[in-house]
């Protein structure tokens, strides 16, 4: 069987472009979108902390050292929102921002006139009194307030037992 020859080669017009690496807060938006998480800074670091400390919102680690009684402040990303048959109707949240986890008290009255800040917020303030015994600490919500907004293309999953 006769060889055929190979055909000559082709020159390549490479007119690719060159990018740049992505910068820290595309790499969060791109973790996020394709795993729901980031091993980068949390998001609320990042993007939007001075958004909320312009806001007076503040820091979960600042909470933890309230006293008893005192009117806090606080705002995170929504992780669990749940509302146990056994609770008579109160409705607990957890959210979360760089530097912890606050556990939020919202008592029936308030979820009547605030349901949709408390069950479609991504990212969540509340306004309430903090509360502290011994190693309980929680936020009881006085006000809710949806700041979701602020998290433009960034999507967040919270576990919602409601």
């Amino acid at each position: 069987m006769p060889e055929k020859a190979l055909p000559a080669a082709t020159p390549i017009d490479d007119d690719t472009p060159m990018l740049g690496a992505p910068s820290e807060a595309e790499d969060i938006v791109g973790d996020d979108k394709t795993t729901e998480l980031t091993l980068g800074r949390h998001p609320l670091k990042l993007l939007l902390r001075p958004v909320l400390l312009e806001q007076r919102l503040i820091p979960t680690a600042t909470l933890r050292g309230y006293r008893n009684g005192r009117l806090a402040p606080g705002c995170g990303l929504v992780t669990v929102n749940q509302r146990p048959s056994t609770a008579m109707g109160v409705m607990f949240v957890a959210i979360e921002d760089q530097t912890g986890n606050v556990n939020v008290v919202v008592w029936p009255s308030l979820l009547k006139k605030q349901r949709r800040e408390a069950l479609g917020a991504s990212l969540l303030a509340v306004y309430g009194m903090w509360q502290c015994e011994g190693d309980v600490r929680q936020l009881v919500a006085q006000r809710l307030v949806d700041m979701s907004r602020l998290l433009g293309v960034l999507s967040t999953v919270s576990r919602n037992f409601c």
